[in-house]
């Protein structure tokens, strides 16, 4: 596995603040996504592309930013998902993300660390390629809840 410190691009403390004076929501919203797509796009521009991108999301954005609630003129009432949006965005990058909640990352998620460790490192092998280990053979899910009888 290779680590390019290359591959690094910070929210920065001017980028968040200018997030958060954002109104209304709606455009927060669309400027958070903008702002993850731009540094997202600047790495897909380097010599050499990461496989996988990890985004770590500031405390601050995820709060203000998570979901928008809104009017529309032609879709009625809307309500989008950062999460949702940044994968739907990204798609077209192919390059596999994970979102990472500075809280989680900072250890004050209220998860037990194990859980998230195990889905973290599962979904970052699964989704570099990988395919998580699973019974094989005569060994089976039906033998095993058919023995437990």
């Amino acid at each position: 596995m290779t680590f390019d410190p290359q591959w690094i691009d910070l929210i920065t403390q001017s980028d968040l603040a200018d997030l958060l004076a954002t109104r209304p929501c709606k455009r927060r919203f669309e400027e958070a996504l903008a702002l993850l797509e731009s540094k997202l796009s600047v790495m897909q521009t380097k010599d050499l592309a990461p496989q996988y991108v990890v985004v770590c999301l500031p405390f601050e954005l995820h709060q203000s930013c998570r979901t928008a609630d809104f009017r529309d003129k032609e879709l009625g009432e809307v309500h989008r998902d950062l999460r949702r949006a940044f994968k739907a965005m990204v798609m077209k990058y192919r390059i596999p993300t994970q979102i990472l909640r500075e809280e989680t990352a900072a250890g004050r998620d209220k998860e037990h660390y194990s859980k998230i460790t195990w889905n973290f490192f599962t979904g970052l092998y699964f989704k570099a390629g990988g395919f998580p280990w699973g019974p094989v053979g005569e060994f089976s899910i039906v033998t095993c809840r058919e023995s437990r009888r």
